[in-house]
């Protein structure tokens, strides 16, 4: 089967979508698939990571905030008509459209491409203003869909509530041959201290700034720790001066982590902690950590706790509350018997996300879009 899978996100950058598309991709290919990852240029590394990538139009960084994040625009000229000669001269069976109604590049391909049609919605809010005031015609366009997926129970509720029928819920996958306890630990980090990790997009969603808050309530109890920060995004400088004075040498910011090296970061971690605010459908990042054999703390927050289950492999507080954060992170500081067990049932729980059994659940929904064409 060749498929064309459409993604707006500036592949190869990290980023939960991204990794999504690439190991998704790698995975079809494996199952004898030919996959086309469709997607713009940006003003970055353009390195296609081996697959078969076609890149229309640019990557504007223009950050838009919408859901408590930094958007990107996507600008092409005669967009469709680029769209439809991609799909003549790879001779597509289908298109695998993600997040199929964010403008402009997926809204375009489902607007105008006439091959079957699958897309996956990743995203979560309580809200969506475009769908408020739009909602009749985005529901013409979700209708072009031929099979619909959702990334999570969050995910399916935040779509149905605007565009109601069947989704097949398919969540993201892990890939553990990338994550797992036997990386080879970070050496610059791994000299004893107790090693508190934060990994994602510095913007208000990820909430980076409560555990800043937070850190100096852990330090005061347990001096013997660090807390090292992986991301970076439009706001870095503002939340570095959440950094509290004093304790700069207790606290990294390592920016930009290169993918290959990102497992590296998760082995010397003692604890992962992603205090997101809302509007996280998922949580890519705890799974890394779980399959990487790490115990969590994170948000108690519609998305994370489909996936975490309070004192089995992590530990939920109250979001934006960075007294909540410390007492939690000083708990399994203090109990190293929870920090295996929870370590223990979350690599458990990663093995059932293995990309290897999610892409045979969306290759089925591939087969499913394409009868229902005929």
């Amino acid at each position: 089967m060749r498929i064309g899978i459409v993604t707006q996100s500036y592949y190869p950058i990290p980023s939960g979508l991204t990794e999504h598309v690439y190991y998704l991709a790698k995975e079809l290919i494996d199952l004898g698939h030919e996959p086309t990852i469709i997607t713009s240029h940006f003003f970055q590394n353009e390195d296609d990571l081996g697959l078969d990538v076609v890149r229309v139009g640019w990557d504007f960084r223009m950050p838009i905030p919408i859901n408590g994040s930094f958007n990107n625009v996507n600008l092409c000229y005669q967009l469709t008509k680029k769209l439809r000669k991609i799909c003549e001269e790879k001779k597509l069976d289908i298109i695998h459209i993600q997040c199929p109604l964010d403008p402009i590049f997926p809204l375009t391909a489902l607007r105008n491409l006439s091959v079957p049609k699958v897309g996956t919605f990743h995203s979560y809010a309580r809200i969506n203003l475009g769908y408020e005031l739009f909602g009749r015609q985005f529901r013409e366009y979700a209708n072009n869909l031929d099979v619909r997926i959702a990334v999570s129970e969050a995910a399916k509720e935040f779509s149905q509530r605007y565009f109601s029928g069947e989704y097949d819920l398919i969540p993201n996958g892990i890939n553990l041959e990338r994550f797992n306890p036997k990386v080879k630990p970070v050496d610059k980090y791994n000299d004893g201290l107790f090693n508190i990790l934060f990994v994602g997009r510095l913007d208000p969603r990820k909430g980076v700034k409560y555990l800043l808050k937070a850190f100096p309530l852990i330090y005061k109890q347990y001096p013997h720790c660090r807390l090292i920060v992986v991301g970076n995004g439009f706001l870095t400088d503002y939340y570095k001066t959440y950094a509290p004075d004093g304790l700069s040498h207790k606290i990294f910011f390592e920016g930009y982590v290169k993918p290959k090296d990102l497992p590296h970061y998760y082995a010397v971690a003692d604890v992962f902690c992603s205090p997101a605010i809302g509007g996280e459908s998922f949580g890519i990042v705890l799974l890394e950590a779980m399959a990487s054999g790490k115990p969590i703390v994170a948000s108690d927050i519609t998305g994370y706790c489909q996936l975490i289950t309070d004192y089995q492999d992590g530990l939920l507080v109250p979001p934006k509350d960075p007294s909540a954060i410390a007492e939690a992170v000083i708990e399994l500081i203090q109990n190293r018997e929870l920090r295996e067990e929870m370590s223990k049932r979350g690599l458990e729980k990663a093995r059932e996300f293995s990309w290897h059994v999610i892409a045979k659940q969306v290759e089925q929904c591939y087969y499913k879009a394409l009868a229902n064409c005929h």
